[in-house]
């Protein structure tokens, strides 16, 4: 996974800030953790995050 491949899976333009990247992990991370979406089928997104 390139450079390019990460700033899209956050949902982000390449260059955001830090501050954007680190708000955009911390709301994907809340929205697909495991604990928050216990009847979720696709608990896998929460590993590509990581």
């Amino acid at each position: 996974m390139d450079l390019a491949d990460c700033y899209r899976l956050l949902g982000l333009r390449t260059g955001a800030s830090y501050e954007a990247i680190k708000a955009s992990y911390r709301r994907l991370a809340r929205q697909y953790h495991p604990d928050a979406n216990p009847q979720d089928p696709d608990r896998r997104r929460i590993s590509l995050l990581s």
